[in-house]
């Protein structure tokens, strides 16, 4: 083999290795771009939230079916069923697959902390917010009750709809 030969085959080896590198860092984040902007609207500094927000990587996915299990004829929690696709929404919870919650801390608000299990504190644990087109699902803990909250996107931005309460009081 000649030494040009040679340079070629390692500069052609070396290219592979840095773009696999590359592509495996740009998939090292499962979130959307509209679930870092749900976090940055409704939790971030603008928002209501004057405490620090918790965002638990390890919550399961039990929440779905015990809010699920909630719902009757007319609605669930405060949400009523007056707009035919909120009904169509909340079945397709159930299929929701949770990834590895690889989240990217640089593009969350400086008041989202990331952390395992809950916090002891009396601040606002939240989940990965689910999107399911325009509707926005979070299962949010403090020391006085759990809950799941549901957001919807108006085309002005993220905004409350209702809740269902799971567990203590508001």
């Amino acid at each position: 083999m000649t030494d040009s030969f040679k340079s070629v085959i390692i500069t052609l080896i070396l290219l592979f290795f840095f773009f696999q590198t590359h592509a495996q860092e740009d998939n090292k984040y499962n979130w959307t771009v509209e679930q870092y902007e749900f976090v940055n609207q409704v939790y971030g500094e603008n928002s209501k939230y004057s405490k620090k927000v918790y965002l638990n990587t390890e919550i399961s996915k039990d929440w779905i079916n015990e809010f699920l299990y909630d719902r009757n004829e007319n609605g669930i929690g405060t949400c009523s069923f007056e707009e035919s696709s909120f009904g169509v929404e909340l079945d397709r919870l159930k299929e929701i697959k949770f990834g590895d919650n690889c989240i990217d801390k640089k593009k969350l608000p400086k008041k989202v902390t990331l952390i395992k299990g809950t916090s002891k504190k009396n601040h606002l644990n939240i989940s990965q917010p689910i999107i399911i087109n325009h509707y926005a699902f979070v299962y949010t803990l403090t020391s006085s009750y759990e809950a799941v909250e549901i957001y919807i996107n108006d085309h002005s931005g993220w905004k409350f709809k209702c809740f269902s309460l799971l567990s203590g009081e508001l």
